[in-house]
């Protein structure tokens, strides 16, 4: 092809850039043939067939898109879906290595050859357990490249001293402050009307983007534009 594609090394094979674009063609392709395939002789109106990979951290991917997209899903069972839930620092790899057509992250991406929609805002503030026996001074993170503490910290004038402990899900974090485990930052559509939690009012919330992110196409299968319809339309309702 005139092009270096992949980068050999004694730790393994590493696409170029030119190797990601060739390999999001393979995958764009191969959908857009599936489809095809599937809706000769079908209705154009009726149920969609195909395949369409998600990727987001998991304060979107469980509470946001599971119900924005289950009406559909339900309707349409022909669709597989795979949502894939993906630490947040790790999402430009993925879309970059052609592992989900949609991803979602707290940034945006200014890449060539990308489209990009905000969808909305998380609101992160400072939560604590309803007992008195909590850890003030621990605050519970994802793992120790978490930095969403550290991030939230650096916006408030009155940062506290702390230390960190760790749990692997965004969930599991919640389920700890619950226990008294420690205090954390999580998203604030993530704690409603838990009778366990208390905002910590000393600390001003802090917004952080939503974005969806996909590669340009010259066009897209009915599945992909249907899919974008619904997260259009219907994320906003369930982020601030």
């Amino acid at each position: 092809m005139g092009t270096v594609l992949l980068n050999r090394s004694s730790q393994g094979a590493e696409l170029t850039e030119a190797g990601s674009r060739v390999l999001r063609f393979c995958h764009t392709s191969a959908s857009l043939e599936d489809e095809i395939l599937m809706d000769l002789g079908s209705d154009p109106q009726g149920p969609m067939k195909g395949v369409i990979r998600i990727a987001a951290h998991s304060s979107i991917l469980q509470p946001i898109l599971l119900p924005v997209l289950s009406p559909f899903l339900k309707d349409n069972p022909l669709v597989q879906c795979e949502l894939l839930c993906v630490e947040a620092i790790d999402l430009p790899g993925v879309l970059k290595g052609g592992e989900a057509e949609l991803v979602i992250m707290d940034r945006m991406l200014d890449w060539a050859n990308l489209t990009t929609h905000q969808l909305g805002h998380e609101t992160y503030i400072a939560i604590s357990g309803s007992s008195d026996t909590t850890r003030r001074n621990v605050y519970l993170d994802l793992d120790a490249q978490d930095r969403v503490t550290e991030e939230f910290f650096r916006h408030q004038k009155n940062p506290p001293k702390y230390r960190r402990s760790f749990l692997s899900s965004v969930f599991g974090i919640i389920a700890g402050v619950e226990h008294g485990l420690g205090r954390a930052v999580v998203s604030r559509h993530l704690i409603k009307d838990n009778p366990d939690i208390r905002v910590l009012s000393q600390y001003d919330p802090v917004p952080s983007p939503v974005v969806l992110h996909f590669y340009t196409q010259p066009s897209y299968t009915r599945l992909h534009t249907h899919i974008l319809d619904i997260l259009y339309r219907n994320c906003p309702a369930h982020l601030d």
